[in-house]
């Protein structure tokens, strides 16, 4: 789809700039565009190499589907499961965004979350070829550190919680509870001083290569491109690599015919270990990290007259972790001009994309030798390939005729995509150096695989029309079949309507020059949802056993009524430019957004004993939501320019059309920290309330007599609770706050994942040979619970594990006034999720900084073969300005419903620096 320029649009499309794509160090192109488009809010989660980003566009619009937008690349729709960070941002021609029904109708059934249309280089007519490369090199550091304990605090923290036990629990004499007994033990603290952490880090690194060449006469032209990216983690063993292929050529060979081919080859090779970062952060500091001999020390306890091991996070670094990626595509075309105005036009697309993991845990670690049982290794390996083929032809006819301005397409695609996936297990192999292969094993441990395939057939028909520059009209229906719905509702179709006024071209306009642009657009369109898997309908069995023979149970429940997710959008928006060549634009718009027939897989209630789910319709999603973006070349001169940016947006969504309350995964029954309330947004988080810490036992006195048949805080009359515990609010009003197990009488909503708005910032300057830009972006109103806090206060005596610094706050007699809670052994209190533990999460990152400088022309010309040479200097992920105390204030859940509710984040965050140069012969 061709798109038109801002003056002509009618619908919501917002263009990325090519340089901004150019200029930065940052090699997803996720996190170069973050904050730069109002509407689109972009998640950047992990830190770890090779971890994706997640993009939203005017909210979450449906719990099972891919709510991530659709990529068009060159034309071509990418499966649901495309990474866009797998793409080489330097082979980036244009890159636009389309985020209202009316500009993405035309995608019919993928584009309910919007679409990215990105449009590679191509080859230009400039007779000699012109060949580029880049280098750039990055060193980073963490934005912060992870400080844990020392040996002296882990003992003193150890002791406390030992000691605030067994008060609790009335031992009159600490030396008779069994907690003290066991830590007093000879031997059970170590004499070692080990900062694990720093044992394992390592200065990450990243380095990116890309080269290219393009060139080309009027009967074609080529463009020919190779990238290399390499990110080296902060731990051994974590390396993400990308190479990146891109072959573009444009044919003419008559005057009435163009052909083109597009190759594309994107290989990733990832290594990521975070399971030795999580042992690390939690190890035991008193503990040695080698024996005398050099070798690796592993330590080892008696508990319940059974001898038990624990993990050296160095041991650990050993497990490999590998996923390999193999991501062809390709696309030929033919455009024919068969009368003047009108071309016929075929292509045939095909998309293979192959996954290979390997999963294998050494001997020598925990996991690999069952505990150290004995095992000598274990294996999963897993691959999943998938295809895409698609054929489409279309006939568009263009006509001017005076004022009146016309072009339509009409069009016919067929899609066929299919996917396999098999995963095996074995354990204990020769070595665990060479003979590791899958078919060296000696036992048999795991398997599982699937394999599964459907069409779509499509139709559609767009039409554009406007009146004197002034009137603008689009039309656009598409109707999807898809073989993933029973016959019966097997077929969705999707119009769009758009219409604009270009009120700056009337002639009560025209002569102010201070106006340059003023429309109004208002559009109203249906996109679907067919993302239930390929046999969505279907009754589906697999293979078991029963009674020791072959068998099978089912899989998934069918369900013939099963229809299409639909999300219908209404749109309104002004676009405004002022002063001379439109040195202010900006665009102030609003918008409804409604899903109806919400898909989901359906678990039924446990007393029907079959625990298969049946994909339904569920209920309905609202979004709406309003959106203001301005740019402004506030200097305009010839040698000093200055220009700035800024976006912000809101979004409200509700969800309607509930028959009851669901929380935390609707696939459960279990009450957790997430719901789904009728009439209220996703990302509510679901748990208790509570009143800071009790301060004295006067004050738990009052509140145990609440109730003279249960505990204040408990199940049992055993729960005690003591001053320096959390005080939970009794919202019932029964005198006890009810922590039974599926029990939500003293539960409540407590806050939202969701912002009150989010949007972003730009700033380029240029003087001379020097520019200078920089991207920011920001999140308001959002909160977060932060995972690890929780834990920090909770210890075992029988395998204590190493605690962050924070629980030097804890509370105790001497600092009555903390607002965190007392050392406890396995302290109940801490597994109930509270909004003890919820932060604001609102933040403001400047994200991108780069400096680049040109060498004059006549400096670099005067080598005879050199014509442009820039070097530069950049920061990613520069600063966050932010309130929030856990390690990552994007992260985010691969769960709709919870979203980016908790931080469960591993990997700490870097910001790195980068300098790099580019040269052109």
């Amino acid at each position: 789809m061709e798109l038109l320029k801002k003056k002509d649009l009618t619908g919501s499309v917002f263009h990325i700039d090519e340089q901004l794509l150019s200029e930065s160090a940052a090699t997803d192109i996720g996190q170069i565009i973050q904050g730069q488009v109002p509407g689109m809010y972009v998640l950047t989660g992990s830190d770890a190499p090779g971890a994706e980003v997640q993009i939203q566009i005017r909210g979450i619009s449906s719990i099972k589907g891919n709510v991530n937008p659709l990529i068009v690349l060159d034309g071509v729709p990418m499966p649901d499961n495309f990474n866009i960070g797998q793409l080489n941002p330097r082979d980036v021609k244009s890159l636009d965004v389309l985020t209202d029904a009316s500009a993405a109708a035309i995608y019919g059934s993928r584009a309910s979350a919007g679409v990215i249309i990105i449009a590679s280089k191509r080859g230009e007519t400039i007779g000699k070829p012109r060949v580029s490369y880049s280098y750039n090199r990055g060193f980073a550091q963490l934005t912060s550190s992870i400080n844990t304990l020392s040996p002296e605090e882990f003992k003193l923290l150890l002791f406390e919680a030992v000691r605030n036990s067994a008060m609790e629990n009335n031992y009159d004499r600490i030396e008779s509870y069994p907690g003290y007994m066991a830590i007093m033990a000879p031997g059970f603290f170590g004499e070692a001083n080990t900062e694990w952490m720093k044992l394992l880090m390592r200065t990450p690194s990243k380095q990116t290569h890309n080269f290219s060449i393009s060139g080309g006469a009027s009967e074609a032209r080529y463009y020919l491109s190779f990238g290399y990216n390499e990110n080296v983690g902060m731990l051994p063993n974590t390396k993400d690599e990308k190479y990146n292929l891109s072959l573009n050529v444009d044919m003419r060979p008559y005057k009435f015919l163009r052909t083109a081919i597009s190759l594309k080859g994107d290989f990733g090779d990832n290594d990521i270990n975070n399971q030795s970062l999580m042992t690390a952060a939690s190890a035991r500091p008193d503990l040695p990290a080698y024996n005398e001999d050099g070798s690796y020390y592993i330590h080892k306890y008696e508990y319940n007259n059974q001898t038990n091991y624990l993990s050296n996070p160095l041991v650990e670094l050993q497990n490999e972790n590998n996923r390999k990626t193999k991501n062809l595509y390709g696309s030929v075309s033919a455009e024919a001009s068969i009368i003047r105005g009108m071309n016929l036009r075929a292509m045939f697309s095909y998309n293979y994309e192959d996954e290979k993991g390997r999963d294998y845990k050494p001997s020598t670690t925990y996991n690999g030798s069952a505990s150290y049982t004995g095992q000598k290794g274990s294996l999963i390996e897993t691959t999943t390939t998938s295809q895409k083929k698609e054929l489409e032809a279309t006939l568009s006819y263009a006509k001017a005729l005076k004022k009146n301005m016309f072009d339509v397409v009409a069009g016919l695609t067929y899609t066929h995509r299919s996917r396999e996936s098999c995963s095996i297990g074995f354990n204990d192999f020769p070595d665990d150096k060479i003979q590791t292969g899958l078919w060296q094993g000696a036992n048999f441990a795991y398997k599982n695989g699937s394999s599964s395939a459907a069409v779509m057939f499509s139709y559609f028909l767009r039409l554009n029309y406007n009146y004197g520059g002034k009137y603008y009209f689009t039309g656009s229906v598409r109707r999807d079949a898809s073989s993933s719905f029973a016959r019966n509702n097997r077929y969705g179709t999707f119009p769009a309507i758009a219409l604009a006024w270009n009120i700056a071209g009337e002639n009560f306009l025209k002569d102010k020059s201070w106006l340059t642009l003023l429309k109004i657009r208002a559009s109203w369109g249906l996109t679907g949802m067919a993302s239930i898997g390929e046999y969505g309908w279907r009754a589906m069995f697999r293979s078991s056993e029963y009674l020791d023979k072959p068998a099978f149970i089912p899989k998934q429940i069918g369900n013939d009524d099963l229809k299409w997710e639909s999300t219908e959008q209404y749109n309104l928006a002004l676009d405004f430019g002022l002063l001379k060549r439109s040195r202010v634009t900006g665009t102030l718009g609003i918008y409804l957004k409604k899903s109806t027939d919400v898909l989901y897989p359906f678990t039924p209630a446990p007393s029907l004993g079959i625990t298969a789910n049946a994909t339904v319709n569920l209920a309905s999603i609202e979004n709406k939501g309003i959106e203001f973006n301005m740019n402004a070349r506030v200097l305009d001169g010839k040698n000093l320019r200055l220009e700035l940016g800024f976006n912000i947006s809101k979004n409200v969504s509700k969800i309607t059309n509930l028959d009851r309350e669901f929380r935390s995964s609707l696939t459960t029954s279990t009450l957790s920290n997430t719901v789904i309330q009728e009439g209220k947004t996703l990302g509510l988080f679901y748990g208790y309330k509570t009143d800071g810490i009790f301060q004295t036992q006067e004050e738990v006195d009052r509140c145990e007599a609440l109730n003279a048949d249960y505990p204040y805080q408990g199940v049992s009359k055993y729960d005690k609770t003591s001053p320096g515990d959390i005080k939970f609010v009794d919202l019932s009003g029964d005198g006890r706050v009810n922590f039974a197990y599926q029990s939500d009488e003293d539960k409540t909503v407590l806050g939202s994942s969701v912002p009150d708005f989010s949007g972003g910032v730009s700033l380029r300057a240029s003087w001379k040979g020097f520019s200078l830009s920089v991207q920011g972006s920001f999140s308001y109103g959002n909160m977060k619970s932060w995972d690890g806090e929780g834990k920090q206060f909770n210890m075992s005596w029988s395998t204590p594990s190493n605690l962050l610094d924070i629980a030097l706050k804890r509370w105790t007699p001497e600092n009555p006034t903390s607002k965190y809670p007392k050392m406890k052994i396995e302290n109940k209190l801490s597994s109930y999720f509270s909004d003890f533990y919820l932060h604001d999460a609102s933040y403001f990152k400047i994200q991108n900084l780069n400096l680049n400088y040109s060498v004059p022309s006549k400096i670099v010309e005067k080598t005879g073969f050199v014509k442009s040479l820039d070097v530069s200097f950049s920061v990613n992920n520069v600063y966050t300005f932010t309130s929030y105390p856990g390690p990552n204030p994007e992260s985010f859940s691969s769960n709709r419903i919870a979203g980016a509710a908790v931080d469960n984040s591993v990997y700490p965050m870097t910001r790195t620096f980068n300098v790099g140069a580019r040269i052109s012969f």
